[in-house]
């Protein structure tokens, strides 16, 4: 009994100073690949579309493909629990000859409405606002923008985006996307371990 006090009031305590506890899964492009849905560490990932196309990478084009069909479309990534951060590292955004509009993601949004993310730039793209877009090739010559969509916030549990192709594009691709989970008070797991081991003494003690 006095082992189960003592683990209360450290979980107590941890649950008043605010001490939390979050995990993190990584989808990479081998678990990218098994689309409709994946699941990593317990969370399962779900693409869905009405409107445009996903595809199974291969060695040449690694991860999820997006947009296939040569045209705009909306996305969601729906996950099977609620997270409070996403981001989703992209590769292939295109531009041929300079041809214009260049291929464009945006319409960033939650089950509860639009959001503004954070953006990082890994090759030949361009934020502005809240749409990423390829720079513009040169003629007779096409550019590939790569980089990471990030957002933390809610917690929610589907993210969306939109996607927009001149018709000459063949979409993009994703090989890795990292999402951190609604994290838990570590007081909580920690009053949960000492529960546990308090059933544990009763049971020996009355076998």
């Amino acid at each position: 009994m006095q082992m189960f006090l003592r683990t209360f009031a450290y979980a107590l305590v941890a649950m008043h100073i605010g001490v939390w506890s979050a995990s993190a899964a990584t989808f990479n492009s081998n678990d990218l690949q098994t689309i409709p849905k994946t699941t990593v560490d317990g969370i399962s990932l779900t693409t869905i579309t009405s409107d445009g196309a996903f595809g199974s990478g291969n060695a040449t084009f690694p991860g999820l493909l997006v947009g296939l069909n040569d045209e705009a479309g909306t996305y969601e990534f729906a996950f099977s629990r609620e997270i409070v951060s996403i981001d989703i590292f992209f590769y292939g955004l295109t531009n041929i000859d300079g041809v214009l509009p260049p291929e464009q993601i945006t319409g960033f949004a939650t089950e509860d409405g639009a959001v503004s993310i954070g953006f990082t730039n890994l090759a030949n793209a361009t934020f502005a606002g809240n749409m990423i877009q390829t720079n513009a090739a040169p003629a007779g010559a096409f550019l590939e923008g790569s980089g990471v969509i990030s957002y933390s916030g809610g917690p929610f549990s589907s993210f969306f985006l939109s996607h927009s192709q001149n018709g000459i594009n063949g979409g993009f691709g994703i090989d890795r996307i990292v999402v951190s989970e609604v994290p838990l008070p570590a007081g909580a797991v920690l009053l949960g371990s000492g529960l546990l081991m308090l059933g544990l003494r009763w049971r020996r003690r009355t076998a």
